[in-house]
């Protein structure tokens, strides 16, 4: 199920309430997603991959050209070489998704 920008600042509250024992207003919350986002985002454009131990990995991969049909007319084509960002998941974070696959949620 997605999870919309405005559920996931009210995720980070409910969060924050648990890890630093006091719930951070939705303005905090914001502003923290808008730093984390800009900041991976400008990383990725410099060429770096960020990595948070655990989580996981941000980087970005070169798709290949490849050969396709233009579903209107059959007409096949090349692509051109495409930039695309991508995530890599942390083992802690397969381990702890596989343990709550196993449990049934």
């Amino acid at each position: 199920m997605e999870m919309l920008r405005d559920e996931l600042i009210e995720a980070l509250q409910d969060t924050s309430e648990e890890v630093a024992g006091y719930r951070w207003n939705k303005e905090d919350c914001n502003d923290l997603l808008n730093i984390f986002t800009t900041t991976i985002t400008k990383c990725l454009i410099a060429g770096r991959e960020p990595i948070i131990y655990g989580f996981g990995k941000f980087k970005v991969a070169t798709r290949a050209k490849h050969r396709i049909a233009n579903p209107n007319t059959g007409e096949h084509m090349m692509t051109r070489e495409l930039k695309v960002p991508m995530f890599q998941a942390g083992e802690t974070l397969k381990r702890e998704i596989k343990e709550m696959d196993q449990l049934g949620n």
